[in-house]
């Protein structure tokens, strides 16, 4: 974003201040962060890959394919995706992006249409989005279902993590904020204020059991990327969801069982499964990038002289407010705390990078 842009923003922000809107003004400056560009990477050994399951991610891009896929007669589905007016509790489901099924020809396609812009914050407006440049409004797209690439970290216990991002959305739509005195609405003191994911604000923001991004991990990604037969090879994996440290195990979150999950700040910083034990140091392993369906669901996947089309994913882990949650960045540097960027829990231009375990892994 050009400095103009910047300025321009933040006069608007201004704007819809003194107006009364409860926004707070970091929260545009915050996807402009990045961490400090890497001197480059270290060679890392090549490791396994095995294709499992399967998900839309390659874009149709064949004239005469796609002059067919859309001769077809569709069954719309909504996302039912959130955006809102800007203040916290605003974010409201609406159907501004719809998907169809279709099988043609022995292959798997997901059309994909818009009639507004998905935002890259469930409680801002549409017109804050990262989509206006990729997809056209009330243009049907077009995916072909294609096997799911995982990354064995781990032969022995079949461990796995996808090799891109497969999708990406917030990890909890709606939150709830202790605000008493409105600092919320005049943007100042943000890491302040407590957040939570229920309106009785008795779970932080950032607790993993109960997030949204479980819930669709193992509801409509497990339903849909698995045929009954995969589902039942898939481990029952108990996982540690404490925060990044222990100074911050007041946000801790308990311990589930899942067979779809996010990888914990401690997983992605185990030299055991290949990682850098260096968080700070920039990973080509943890480094990912979007599909193509991916891309167009919003990924923020932004032009970087180092990493072209790397994008930021989640990690399951607690950081050390209730606001911020661990994730991975664009070189693959496992961010920790609000000191590198305070970062809402209901962005949803983060990527969803899933880690599964096989039984009988070989």
């Amino acid at each position: 974003m050009k400095k103009k842009t910047i300025t321009l923003i933040c006069i608007v922000c201004a704007a819809v201040l003194l107006a009364g809107a409860a926004v707070p003004l970091s929260i545009y400056a915050v996807r402009k962060s990045s961490a400090v560009p890497p001197a480059g990477y270290e060679i890392q050994p090549p490791r396994g890959i095995m294709e499992f399951g399967t998900y839309p991610q390659s874009a149709v891009t064949d004239d005469a394919l796609l002059a067919e896929l859309n001769a077809l007669d569709l069954s719309w589905t909504s996302y039912r995706y959130y955006s809102g007016s800007v203040a916290l509790d605003s974010a409201e489901q609406g159907d501004f992006m719809q998907y169809a099924d279709v099988t043609w020809q022995g292959a798997r396609y997901r059309a994909v249409t818009a009639s507004d812009y998905r935002p890259y914050c469930c409680h801002l407006p549409n017109e804050h989005t990262r989509l206006y440049k990729r997809i056209e409004l009330n243009k049907v797209y077009w995916f072909r279902w294609d096997p799911i690439r995982w990354i064995i970290l781990d032969e022995e216990s079949g461990l796995m993590m996808s090799e891109s991002v497969l999708d990406c959305g917030a990890f909890c739509n709606l939150l709830y904020a202790n605000d008493p005195k409105g600092k919320i609405a005049l943007g100042i003191d943000l890491i302040k204020t407590d957040y939570y994911n229920d309106p009785q604000q008795t779970v932080y923001a950032t607790d993993y059991c109960t997030s949204d991004v479980r819930k669709w991990l193992n509801g409509t990604f497990l339903e849909t990327a698995f045929t009954k037969r995969e589902r039942a090879k898939l481990a029952l994996t108990p996982l540690d969801n404490r925060a990044a440290d222990r100074k911050w195990k007041k946000y801790d979150s308990e311990s589930c069982e899942d067979r779809v999950f996010l990888l914990s700040f401690f997983e992605v910083t185990n030299p055991d499964y290949g990682f850098s034990p260096q968080p700070e140091k920039p990973d080509p392993l943890r480094q990912a990038f979007p599909t193509d369906y991916a891309y167009i669901m919003g990924s923020w996947a932004e032009e970087d002289p180092i990493a072209p089309g790397a994008t930021w994913w989640w990690l399951r882990t607690p950081s050390d407010h209730s606001n911020l949650n661990c994730c991975v960045s664009f070189y693959g540097i496992a961010n920790t705390t609000s000191r590198i960027l305070p970062y809402f829990p209901d962005f949803t231009d983060t990527g969803f990078r899933p880690a599964i375990r096989l039984l009988n892994a070989e």
